[in-house]
């Protein structure tokens, strides 16, 4: 069900458990007070953009370093998410013991975003908007319909891309859809999707690393490196990490993993939650995650009295 479907459920007491969209989390903090326990933690995992590295002018790093610059994430938390999230540093967050803490990011800087389109060559028009041999800077961004988050989000977005000369046309649509018409086969330009991390800082091979990024015979790609993104040394040190037992050796190596991946920008990480999910008390058991991941995980503990 749709996010207002399942809260309905929960508030006339249909369902047991729910993770509200965050406008809603104040709300019934209040009106719910000892009808409905809330368990609150911070997501090992972010909602992102991928974007195709391998169509131009998406290949000029360049161009993704100003899509990611050019997004006031902060304020796309406040507006899309009513401030229940944080901006990821990287693509390890803090709850993470192999978080790199020194790690230089992208931030927001709308004129170093205009900046970086002027050095990959391109000039802006008469309408605004940049161009480049003629052709205007006009991308797609693909999205799951349904959510009103994901909604606000993407129209935020691309007001602010618009706002340095950057053209996007936003496109909802069914996830299978997407995934099966545009992602698998590389017909895409960005995509908003969303990722859980394990313990272990490896899950980043499961989405960085080229070979996973390479099409099949049928030409798709199936695995999660949907941006087709390929870059020798962070290959390497992905490799290294999964070999290396010694825990500050392994956060040495995804440390230097992680400031690659940022700089190389194939993805554009948009917020990790601050989670506050909501159940009946009937349901004993519950806990969060310590690691940040979800209250699912521990759903073997949970138990219902009646």
């Amino acid at each position: 069900p749709d996010d207002q479907t399942a809260l309905a459920a929960l508030e006339n007491g249909e369902i047991d458990l729910d993770t509200p969209p965050p406008s809603e989390v104040k709300r019934l903090l209040t009106e719910y007070e000892g009808k409905l326990i809330p368990v609150q933690y911070q997501r090992n995992g972010w909602g992102y953009i991928v974007i195709n590295t391998t169509k131009p002018p998406l290949d000029d790093v360049r161009v993704r370093q100003a899509l990611t610059h050019a997004l006031d994430r902060e304020a796309i938390i406040q507006g899309a998410l009513d401030g229940e999230a944080v901006v990821p540093p990287g693509p390890i967050p803090p709850v993470s013991w192999a978080y790199k803490e020194d790690l230089k990011t992208l931030g927001y800087d709308p004129a170093r975003a205009e900046q970086l389109l002027q050095e990959a060559g391109f000039t802006k028009g008469p309408d605004g908007i940049y161009q480049k041999d003629g052709q205007p800077l006009k991308l797609t961004l693909y999205a799951t319909s349904g959510s009103s988050l994901i909604e606000a989000l993407t129209t935020m977005a691309r007001q602010m891309w618009q706002a340095v000369g950057i053209d996007v046309d936003v496109q909802l649509m069914d996830f299978n859809a997407m995934n099966e018409n545009h992602l698998q086969p590389g017909k895409f330009d960005m995509a908003f999707q969303a990722f859980n991390l394990g313990l272990d800082p490896d899950s980043l091979y499961h989405i960085f690393h080229g070979s996973l990024g390479k099409p099949n015979a049928a030409g798709l790609v199936t695995s999660f490196n949907r941006m087709r993104y390929d870059n020798p040394e962070v290959n390497r040190l992905l490799e290294e990490g999964r070999r290396e037992f010694d825990p500050e050796k392994r956060k040495e190596i995804y440390g230097e993993a992680q400031q690659l991946i940022v700089n190389d920008a194939p993805v554009i990480l948009m917020y990790s939650n601050i989670y506050t999910d909501f159940h009946t008390p009937r349901v004993k058991g519950v806990v969060n995650f310590p690691g940040g991941g979800a209250t699912l995980d521990y759903l073997y503990k949970w138990w219902i009295e009646e």
